[in-house]
């Protein structure tokens, strides 16, 4: 285990020198992911460069994620869109993602 002074030195990969083993019990306890989830679209064509896209929630309610655990989120609505993207806010602990878009058509 390594241990930083600050998040900016934990990411830089910047160790603090542990140099005993000091006194009494220590105990490491990771903090459990929790947050939420939703799904953006958006017909803004993102390869213009100096234009802001406009994002469009399509759900208002987001699906919320919690725990140790795999939480699948499935959006079904119409496919009219040049993009979409699956957006999120974790209030603790870490998350990874994982995305996979399955696309069916039909004929117009």
């Amino acid at each position: 285990i390594k241990l930083a002074s600050s998040y900016a030195n934990a990411i830089a990969g910047t160790a603090i020198d542990i140099t005993d083993n000091g006194v009494g019990t220590h105990t490491f306890t990771p903090t459990a992911v929790s947050g939420t989830i939703f799904t953006e679209v958006s017909n803004t064509d993102l390869t213009v460069p100096d234009v802001t896209p406009v994002w469009i929630m399509v759900d208002a309610s987001a699906t919320s994620i919690s725990g140790a655990s795999t939480t699948s989120y499935k959006w079904s609505g119409d496919a009219h869109y040049m993009y979409i993207r699956f957006s999120g806010t974790v209030v603790g602990g870490k998350m990874t993602v994982t995305s996979e878009l399955k696309a069916e058509g039909g004929s117009n």
